[in-house]
């Protein structure tokens, strides 16, 4: 990287690349160590940009004094929405778009980052599917939140995030849900319907600490079929699939319950994210930032 030594500051303003350029590289500068030695021929450490005019200096450089790389913003132009859930109570904004969510006997507690949904008995956060927007998912699409169980499920399912129904007529298209195998361990499931009838479930077989925040990211690619699940910001499985498009169907999105099952999340919510694309490994990375969690 170079940058004219003739540019004007116009031409920086002009130019938001170059800009950062130079940002960037006075940035460095201000890290750079180096030898300076004087007129007696006494060497000491100093900062390059404090080095006198006529100083005869040795270039060094302490890796140590380099800034971390942050990996990159998944970007608001896929995020279709994203609740914070840092209310005192009623119901659930959506600071990406207009998915507000219905209050069903949520109580709002201490959450990740400010507050949580907290789920008990049946409450649910909801919106009619006729208000959705960007929430009827046919292609490839990632979930991310922050997840922490008051209870493991024993001998039942914790549903998650669902736009699912298939008791009082079948209408599937996609749910994230928790449960007992039924083997004396613990699955993480995304079902996918291609025809609102008949579903397959991708599991992941994980046993969350309760009491503990864990960020979970769920992942589709509809060009293969695949599904990813990331825990706390390291992949733990992907599980391959055949293309196909998700039914568009009529059942209303929901936290928390799995229409007309009586099943209930028990548990606490926080930061939820919805993007029409598939996150990659350093996008879960920065959404997890280092076990903090930061917001899209």
């Amino acid at each position: 990287m170079s940058i004219d030594r003739h540019a004007s500051f116009v031409e920086l303003i002009r130019n938001p690349q170059k800009l950062r350029d130079a940002m960037n590289l006075l940035a460095n500068l201000e890290r750079l160590k180096v030898q300076v030695r004087d007129s007696n021929g006494t060497i000491t450490v100093s900062p390059l940009l404090n080095a006198g005019r006529n100083a005869v200096i040795d270039l060094t450089f302490s890796e140590s004094a380099i800034p971390p790389v942050i990996p990159p913003n998944p970007g608001a132009a896929d995020l279709v929405a994203f609740w914070p859930m840092d209310e005192a109570g009623g119901n659930a904004t959506d600071t990406a778009g207009s998915n507000i969510l219905s209050n069903g006997s949520v109580t709002f507690v201490g959450g990740k980052i400010g507050n949580a949904a907290l789920f008990t008995g049946g409450s649910t956060l909801s919106r009619n599917n006729a208000s959705l927007v960007g929430l009827s998912f046919t292609g490839s699409f990632s979930f991310s939140f922050w997840l922490k169980l008051t209870s493991l499920p024993s001998g039942t399912t914790y549903p998650i995030i669902t736009k699912f129904r298939y008791i009082g007529g079948d209408d599937r298209q996609y749910a994230i849900t928790y449960e007992d195998d039924g083997a004396g361990g613990y699955r993480l499931n995304a079902d996918l319907s291609g025809n609102g009838l008949t579903s397959l479930k991708r599991s992941t077989t994980i046993t969350f600490t309760t009491g503990v925040w864990h960020h979970i990211v769920c992942t589709f690619n509809a060009g293969n079929g695949d599904v990813k699940t990331y825990i706390n910001g390291s992949l733990a499985a992907t599980i391959p699939g055949s293309t196909f498009v998700l039914y568009n169907g009529n059942a209303d999105f929901i936290m928390g319950t799995l229409s007309g099952t009586g099943l209930s999340l028990q548990g606490a919510l926080d930061m939820v994210a919805a993007f029409a694309r598939v996150l990659s490994p350093t996008e879960v990375d920065f959404l997890y930032n280092g076990g903090t969690g930061r917001a899209p």
